[in-house]
């Protein structure tokens, strides 16, 4: 079984794949992650439009599963190691704000943004994930392992999630315990549903440095292969 993409979803959904078995009906769910490699994250962006979607649904069932959609899908970018952005001034108070986000051109008053793709350590030990001011929300999981690719079966998962606007100075952080160059599926989801849109994440590596992007850390495999 061989995945041209993956990871836009969750690691739940395998998009829809099956599972490879054994004989007995064992799941083999170990993968290969082959070669094929492009450094930093795939992002992928989709709209919100206000009030619309907040009307649908809570911002937490939004930024965990609502902001999927096809029919919401704006375009893909790859490459991306930066996932932080400040879009405070020049807002434009009769309709959207345009500005650019990862090297695109888009309503930053209005818009979902979500970073896939493997984090790889380059030392072992925790890892302090941080999300710093965020508006609207702002998600990050880290799986522990790479099983749910192929099996769809979760065995541990760090997620922290923020949802607030951009005067709320509170810090969420999570602690990791991470093994030096073991890829870990790591996706970040972002919205913004009106006016000021920023994104604050950094990561403190166990040598005690802050890292405020993911250059040299961030990869994405494109050419994920399930055993048979």
């Amino acid at each position: 079984m061989q995945f041209s993409t993956i990871f836009l979803t969750t690691v739940l959904s395998v998009l829809g794949k099956g599972v490879s078995a054994t004989d007995s009906q064992t799941p083999i769910c170990t993968p290969d992650l082959g070669t094929s490699i492009d450094e930093g994250f795939h992002a992928r962006f989709y709209k919100y439009i206000y009030p619309e979607y907040a009307r649908e649904m809570s911002d937490e069932d939004y930024i965990t599963k609502g902001y999927k959609r096809d029919d919401r899908f704006i375009t893909s970018k790859t490459g991306v190691s930066d996932v932080n952005f400040f879009h405070f001034y020049n807002l434009n108070p009769n309709g959207p704000t345009y500005g650019v986000v990862n090297g695109l051109n888009i309503t930053t008053s209005n818009f979902t943004v979500e970073y896939s793709g493997w984090f790889v350590p380059k030392e072992t030990g925790d890892h302090v994930f941080q999300i710093g001011q965020t508006d609207d929300g702002t998600s990050i999981e880290i799986y522990d392992d790479n099983y749910s690719l192929c099996c769809g079966t979760i065995v541990h998962r760090t997620l922290i999630q923020s949802l607030q606007i951009y005067d709320n100075e509170y810090v969420k952080k999570q602690s990791v315990h991470l093994e030096a160059g073991v890829p870990y599926p790591m996706k970040i989801v972002y919205f913004n549903k009106d006016r000021v849109a920023i994104q604050d994440i950094s990561f403190v590596d166990p040598n005690g440095e802050t890292h405020k992007n993911f250059d040299g850390f961030a990869k994405y495999y494109n050419d994920v292969k399930c055993h048979n």
